[in-house]
């Protein structure tokens, strides 16, 4: 079954939904409560009239972000944790619907519809409470400031580039997914550390530096303006093929996982 169908894509669809619902569907919700938790600390801890004591809408951002990316991070394994089981992964091998369609399932609720919905709920629930006439959260999410600082590189592919590393990084886990039998994102970040301090060892991370590093572009007779296109532009490029391969080796560990 090599064809695609949107009838049967539709069906994966609504079927992983389901199994998001019963799976994830509660460390979702508790991921977008969060705000709420640090709404409640900031009232026990600090004098809720006091607004020199309100968390800034910059600040809730990030802690929000942080929760998307925890959430995308862990749906692999939470969601199709099965998936690669001699014994109970035969359900996502009988599946009615080919493999394009079951993994293109699998990489819009790991990638896009798991994360965005933990982003937006968790800033639904910061909005809600910066309605109240009492609490640590004085200005709304939408009064952050987004301006930014003349850059060579435009805001548009900076935001493309936010999205491709966040993307490499969950490639890590959606691939790793595949691999791991038990305990999948422990034993990933653990093979991540591993791999970062082999790296440090044989000097990796100071070839990082000095590339990284404005002077030395400089030493080479290049500007400060042309050294930083280098350096996001290969960042950029880095990031897209990391995310490229590692999406492909999903694939075809999919494609050859014997149940």
């Amino acid at each position: 079954m090599n064809t695609f169908s949107f009838d049967r894509f539709r069906k994966v669809l609504v079927y992983d939904f389901k199994n998001v619902i019963s799976s994830y569907g509660v460390a979702m919700s508790l991921m977008m409560l969060m705000p709420l938790a640090m709404w409640i600390s900031g009232l026990v801890l600090n004098n809720p009239l006091d607004i020199n004591a309100n968390a800034s809408p910059e600040f809730r951002l990030s802690y929000i972000s942080v929760l998307m990316v925890a959430a995308a991070v862990f749906a692999p394994s939470r969601v199709y944790k099965s998936c690669n089981l001699p014994s109970k992964g035969n359900y996502f091998a009988l599946l009615p619907a080919s493999l394009g369609e079951k993994f293109l399932s699998m990489f819009l609720y790991c990638f896009i519809l798991i994360p965005v919905a933990v982003f937006l709920g968790g800033a639904i629930v910061d909005s809600l409470l910066t309605l109240l006439p009492i609490g640590y959260f004085a200005e709304p999410l939408w009064k952050i400031d987004v301006s930014m600082p003349d850059c060579v590189i435009a805001p548009f592919w900076w935001c493309v580039f936010a999205v491709v590393c966040l993307f490499s990084n969950i490639a890590i886990f959606f691939f790793t997914n595949t691999i791991f039998k038990k305990n999948k994102v422990f034993k990933t970040i653990l093979w991540l550390m591993l791999i970062s301090f082999v790296l440090s060892l044989v000097g990796f991370s100071w070839v990082i530096d000095w590339l990284m590093s404005m002077e030395n572009m400089r030493d080479i007779d290049m500007d400060g303006e042309t050294a930083f296109k280098i350096t996001f532009w290969t960042g950029f490029a880095i990031c897209a093929i990391f995310f490229g391969l590692l999406t492909f080796f999903t694939h075809r560990r999919l494609k050859k996982m014997q149940y």
